[in-house]
């Protein structure tokens, strides 16, 4: 029976490498991807910087805060001064005071030149972010990763982690444009982001703390509850995330039913030869089997 066994785990680990997932632990999954986030940040702050010096984003800022001088000279009021008041101070200020402050709110939200200098200011700080976070992303989680290959970033490379696609074929580059723009970026990223400016804005309710929720919910769930620990891009995308020195990847699915063919082969063998090996009768159906299965899994 010796025989037996040596032969089982010599057919055993192709079959280990190419159909159980050789999965990276979480520690490593997520050490990887706090560096990338880290990186990808400071990759996107730089192109932040760069985009305002193109556009001039100082000078809108200041063309804004220009209203502030504006209407302070115009209604004798202090908006620094005004802003550190409490609800009850501002309460007790003399009532000519409250009617200037008053006064100057109500021209304040009609002045044309506010409004204009205001939404550029705040379209141009969306514009910013969108682009810088789109340029960081594309660039950290596409172009990096078809330089470096099996969809590795730094941090993967790092922690020892490739991509493939979930049927063990390297991934391509749709598969990576999917995964990095429309997952990562799209999803993940900017409609937490745009929630979050929306909040801080006023411009949305309730409805914005509960979106973010239900789409960390969604995301924790996926990747607890599929077999490949797969979170959001990596579902859109179809592929998953494995351990780079033990997975075995296949260039093509031809190069994948190929070695199926190999493996079913080497049982064919071994199950043929059972008596010259001391094998008993259950032993060659055993292995039949496995041929078989391995033989019904290429159509």
């Amino acid at each position: 029976m010796a025989g037996l066994r040596h032969v089982a785990i010599k057919i055993g680990q192709y079959k280990d490498t190419m159909y159980d997932l050789q999965k990276a632990s979480f520690l490593k999954r997520f050490s990887a991807y706090l560096l990338d986030v880290i990186l990808t940040l400071v990759l996107a702050t730089g192109f932040a910087w760069l985009g305002s010096v193109i556009i001039n984003y100082d000078a809108k800022i200041d063309a804004y805060q220009e209203n502030f001088t504006r209407y302070e000279q115009a209604y004798g009021i202090n908006f620094e001064k005004i802003s550190k008041l409490t609800e009850e101070q501002l309460e007790a200020l003399p009532e000519d005071e409250k009617a200037v402050l008053k006064q100057a709110e109500e021209a304040w939200a009609k002045d044309p030149v506010v409004i204009k200098t205001y939404d550029i200011v705040v379209n141009s700080a969306l514009l910013l972010i969108t682009i810088s976070l789109l340029l960081a992303i594309g660039v950290w989680e596409f172009v990096l990763p078809l330089i470096l290959k099996n969809g590795q970033t730094v941090g993967k490379k790092m922690f020892g982690i490739c991509l493939m696609r979930s049927d063990g074929i390297r991934v391509n580059q749709m598969m990576l444009f999917v995964r990095s723009i429309v997952g990562k970026f799209a999803i993940e990223t900017m409609v937490p982001v745009y929630i979050v400016l929306m909040m801080l804005l006023g411009l949305i309710g309730f409805m914005g703390p509960l979106i973010l929720f239900l789409l960390l919910v969604l995301q924790v769930t996926m990747f607890f509850a599929t077999k490949t620990r797969s979170p959001i891009h990596d579902l859109l995308a179809q592929t998953v995330a494995v351990d780079y020195s033990s997975q075995m990847i296949f260039d093509t699915v031809e190069e994948l039913l190929e070695y199926k063919k190999k493996i079913a082969a080497d049982y064919v063998t071994v199950a043929g030869g059972y008596k010259d090996n001391n094998f008993t009768e259950a032993d060659r159906e055993k292995l039949t089997k496995k041929a078989s299965y391995f033989e019904s899994d290429d159509e």
